[in-house]
């Protein structure tokens, strides 16, 4: 029964290390399996981190951009009454009745620093001109007003209506567009 007693020895000794072995196999395949837990936990904190930033770094571009867009059409829409309201002010005063064109004629040749100089007028009124008694040189295209030469040439006073909107349109454009476009 020796022989038994040395296989059972054997046996038992094959089945200690057997354990053994499969117990740290075991060790090291749950640490392994921890460790990939964790680094996965990582990852997936890192990648929801990185989205969470790439999220909001796009909402804030998208919110910019927009931002961006409804100042352009604002400018746009501001620009557009501007000019309606200066192609308002054009046609009132293309539109002017004969008696006020007249005054104004008789105003600005007064007001010119020229005297006794030539004076060209709108084509619309250079018979008031004339029936004004103004020494009426030429006429001009445009709205109305006159411009006044000195008689040797030398100086030139442009009183036309274009020129005189264009000097209180450039004067008062920003009062008149900060009252008109509160924000």
């Amino acid at each position: 029964m020796g022989l038994d007693k040395v296989v059972d020895n054997i046996r038992g000794e094959g089945r200690s290390q057997a354990t053994t072995i499969v117990d740290a196999a075991t060790k090291e395949a749950e640490a392994i399996l921890a460790d990939a837990k964790r680094q996965a936990a990582e990852l997936t904190s890192r990648r929801q981190t990185e989205g969470s930033a790439a999220a909001d770094a796009l909402l804030k571009r998208e919110v910019a951009s927009a931002d961006l867009e409804a100042r352009r059409l604002r400018l746009t829409a501001e620009r557009e009454l501007v000019a309606a309201i200066r192609a308002d002010v054009e046609k009132r005063l293309a539109a002017l009745p004969v008696d006020k064109r007249e005054a104004h004629l008789k105003q600005l040749v007064a007001k010119a620093n020229v005297s006794g100089g030539k004076v060209w007028v709108a084509k619309q009124d250079e018979a008031s001109a004339r029936k004004l008694g103004l020494a009426v040189t030429g006429t001009f295209e445009g709205l109305g007003g006159v411009v006044v030469e000195s008689p040797d040439g030398a100086t030139r006073e442009n009183l036309r209506y274009e020129t005189l909107l264009d000097e209180i349109w450039q004067g008062s454009l920003p009062q008149v567009a900060s009252k008109l476009l509160k924000h």
